[in-house]
């Protein structure tokens, strides 16, 4: 009876330790599988990089010098660009780090330089050329003296007195003459008989009622003094017209070369310093600006933008 319990429970110890032997197996069997699997996938990634690195060192050595070439232009047009954006911000920060007086005269410089485009543009001397040191009025009194100082002569008032008394010689008797009385008669000969009632000259007088313009001087002084001064009045004003014509030549040209040493701007027969240009260039810009900012309103109103779909 005891053999026969026995035997069972040897058995059954049997049968779980077998039962036990299949599992671990199985978890064997897993676990190489797993580790096989692990191994082709590390395997297949390795032989992929192995081939980029291939196919990459390929093209660097079969690259040609205009491949070369062109990638180093590609690196300088990029470098070049980038470039201006670093000027840009340069320039911004030193604006920044400026003082007030600094940016104001910043400010003078940019438009100094947009007014002599301007001035330029129209075909006028720059701004920048005129030296503003040196007032009109200063130039004014340079051209004055210039003109003070030019050689004019003087007028030659003995020179005419002596030609006029050699015209108006008085009359006397035995005189020959040769004259025309108030009627446009012609008479030429001695003269006979000279009183305030008539003139004999030949053979015919003349009364006093004929005595002519020409005829008067040669009668008696007071007349020919009359017409010595006329004559000499006569000649100075010539000379004076000369003079001034002599005078504004000498001044055209003083002008000529004092305001232009000095750089003003001759504009519509007058002579600008650098306020009055100034002022003219500043009224050019405000004009080109309005119609800068009529043609963009009119090509706005022209082009309508259109709404976005």
């Amino acid at each position: 009876m005891r053999i026969r319990f026995i035997f069972p429970f040897a058995l059954l110890m049997t049968l779980q330790v077998n039962a036990s032997q299949q599992t671990a197996k199985k978890e064997q069997k897993k676990e190489n599988k797993t580790a096989v699997k692990a191994s082709a996938k590390q395997e297949k990634q390795n032989t992929k990089k192995n081939a980029a690195q291939k196919s990459t060192s390929t093209t660097t050595d079969t690259s040609t010098p205009a491949a070369e070439a062109d990638s180093k232009n590609k690196e300088k047009s990029a470098e070049e660009n980038q470039k201006p954006a670093i000027k840009k911000k340069a320039t911004a920060s030193e604006t920044d780090s400026m003082t007030p007086e600094e940016q104001e005269k910043l400010k003078k410089k940019k438009e100094l330089e947009l007014l002599d485009k301007i001035a330029l543009a129209h075909k006028l001397p720059p701004l920048s050329k005129i030296d503003s040191s040196v007032t009109k009025e200063q130039v004014d009194l340079m051209v004055y003296k210039k003109v003070s100082e030019a050689a004019i002569p003087k007028f030659p008032e003995d020179k005419y007195r002596k030609a006029a008394e050699a015209k108006y010689p008085l009359w006397k008797v035995g005189d020959t003459i040769k004259t025309i009385d108030a009627q446009g008669y012609k008479h030429e000969g001695e003269v006979k008989v000279m009183n305030t009632r008539y003139v004999r000259i030949g053979d015919r007088a003349i009364y006093a009622v004929d005595f002519s313009g020409e005829m008067l001087p040669h009668l008696n002084k007071e007349n020919r003094q009359k017409a010595i001064d006329k004559y000499i009045n006569e000649k100075k004003k010539i000379y004076l017209v000369n003079k001034r014509s002599i005078k504004a030549e000498v001044r055209t040209k003083a002008r000529m070369e004092l305001y232009g040493k000095y750089g003003f701007v001759f504009f519509r027969d007058k002579w600008l310093d650098y306020e009055k240009y100034h002022a003219l260039l500043l009224k050019a810009k405000q004009r080109m600006d309005k119609i800068e900012k009529l043609r963009k309103a009119r090509e706005a109103v022209a082009t309508p933008e259109q709404p976005e779909k």
